[in-house]
């Protein structure tokens, strides 16, 4: 029987998600099944010529074809609008979800600069039409947004998912496999030239970070003390750790 995995796909991982599909599915007997949200930021079928900031020209080759099952976020949301669903019904489900702890709807909203912006204090975001939807539709889209999730996350049962930070789908994506103990990964960029890194969860924690945190906490070594120490001193500050 062949595993499954679950992609969702960003705009920031166009050159990564088809060759990644192509491994798990040609190397490791994956089936992959693509999530996006908007159709206007997934490639075109074929091979597309790009230009990176060096101004280097390359190619990036991408089929939906190839993926097992692919499924539209963005007409989850457009389908949303034509719930109707009263806030005391609203309450009622999204008491039902939240119940094991492990999704919280207001911790999906907050993470999404357009949904959660009525948490923001002290910025000018631009409006959106995710923005402009008010408390209740966001809510009313939170609720189908889950129950999708949930639901493929059940039927599927994959492997492994991988999901992105900082917006409302992604959040509540990995909310979901989190709360089926199924492995979250996303992509995370370092501040080493311009590398990447797997992050374990919709916070953006590095792999491994815990185990090795817990290493330097109990390190006798005089370096990691130091370095332990600068940590705990300056957690907040947002500075570079030398």
């Amino acid at each position: 029987m062949r595993k499954k995995a679950i992609l969702y796909y960003g705009s920031s991982m166009r050159d990564l998600i088809y060759p990644m599909a192509m491994e798990l599915q040609n190397k490791h007997n994956y089936d992959v099944i693509l999530l996006y949200s908007n159709p206007f930021h997934l490639p075109k079928d074929g091979v597309t010529e790009y230009t990176n900031r060096m101004g280097e020209k390359y190619t990036n080759e991408f089929y939906q074809k190839d993926f097992t099952e692919v499924h539209s976020i963005y007409e989850i949301a457009e389908s949303s609008q034509s719930q109707s669903r009263s806030l005391t019904e609203i309450n009622k489900i999204i008491d039902n979800i939240e119940r094991d702890g492990d999704v919280r709807i207001c911790d999906s909203i907050r993470a999404d600069r357009h949904a959660g912006m009525g948490f923001v204090v002290g910025a000018d975001y631009p409006d959106s039409e995710l923005s402009d939807l008010g408390y209740e539709n966001t809510l009313n889209l939170s609720i189908d947004l889950f129950q999708f999730f949930n639901s493929m996350v059940r039927r599927l049962k994959p492997s492994f998912v991988f999901s992105g930070q900082g917006t409302l789908p992604t959040h509540l994506f990995s909310s979901v496999a989190k709360k089926y103990n199924i492995p979250v990964r996303s992509r995370m960029v370092t501040r080493l030239d311009s590398k990447a890194t797997w992050a374990v969860d919709f916070e953006s924690t590095p792999f491994g970070f815990h185990n090795s945190y817990r290493e330097k906490l109990n390190s006798t070594n005089v370096e990691d003390i130091r370095y332990t120490k600068k940590i705990l001193e300056r957690p907040l500050q947002g500075q570079m750790i030398q």
